[in-house]
């Protein structure tokens, strides 16, 4: 979730290129890279993502510890069906 906080933050702040670090964490980078090429791949516009997240916040009312093991596919599901994203190749890592 903050990482998509960050990426909509940049958005906003018309940053071209973002910065992160998990703090050495495999499990956390792998799944931003992964969140990642799928918002890249989606081609999805900063406001369907941020309402969204508003959405997603307003529907589900889980516990935090099943927030958190369910948002990772919860999210790259949404961004897969994606209906006006214009389908790019996977970007190189």
């Amino acid at each position: 979730m903050k990482f998509l906080e960050q990426m909509l933050s940049a958005s906003q702040a018309g940053v071209k290129e973002l910065s992160f670090t998990t703090y050495h964490q495999e499990e956390e980078a792998a799944r931003c890279t992964e969140l990642l090429a799928a918002l890249l791949q989606s081609g999805i516009e900063p406001k369907d993502l941020s309402s969204f997240l508003f959405s997603l916040c307003e529907k589900n009312s889980m516990s935090e510890e099943s927030a958190d093991s369910m948002f990772l596919s919860i999210v790259l599901e949404w961004l897969a069906n994606y209906p006006r994203g214009k389908k790019r190749p996977f970007p190189a890592h």
